[in-house]
């Protein structure tokens, strides 16, 4: 991507990145393959294996990982995305999720929407799902990206994924999952 400071022309085992597309219409397009992954399911390594320094210690892992990512915008407005939302929970501030099974469960921070419009602040909620019922319930995208480290995303508007509130609330309806 130019103009990232994430871009590279080759991962840490100097195999070249290309641009791909992982996900297409909520598909799985392309898997991601490291030296030995790509040995085991006899294919080529995709570029993506980077020696990362660990977050509990020094420790260099090699892991998968994507430079650079963009999620195609929608045609719809946020606000009209946001007018949309009877019941809701808008999602501004979210843990990475460990997604190597497909599944996880992550905290963030938000506020709930009521009729359109903003309601309470939430501190500390819980959201778990899997990536293929995410994906199965994208509803549309805002038209408007933003840059959020290395990836540029929009507002995406996903229907009927539960998400448990630290004030005890079930909510169920539209989630923005995204806000880059």
């Amino acid at each position: 991507m130019k103009g990232s400071p994430f871009s590279r022309p080759f991962d840490d085992k100097l195999v070249p990145t290309t641009k791909k597309a992982i996900i297409k219409r909520g598909e799985v397009e392309t898997y991601l393959y490291d030296m030995f992954t790509a040995n085991k399911y006899n294919t080529n390594p995709t570029g993506n294996q980077f020696n990362i320094s660990g977050f509990v210690s020094d420790t260099m892992y090699a892991g998968m990982y994507v430079t650079n990512a963009k999620i195609k915008e929608g045609d719809s407005a946020f606000e009209g995305l946001l007018s949309e939302i009877n019941t809701g929970v808008y999602i501004k501030d979210i843990t990475s999720p460990n997604i190597a099974n497909g599944s996880f469960m992550v905290n963030f921070k938000g506020v709930t929407i009521e009729k359109g419009e903003y309601k309470y602040a939430i501190n500390n909620g819980i959201i778990k799902s899997t990536i293929s019922e995410v994906l199965h319930n994208v509803s549309t995208a805002s038209k408007e990206t933003d840059r959020e480290t290395n990836l540029i995303a929009p507002s995406i508007l996903v229907e009927n994924i539960a998400a448990a509130c630290i004030i005890g609330q079930l909510l169920k309806g539209r989630f923005r999952l995204l806000d880059a």
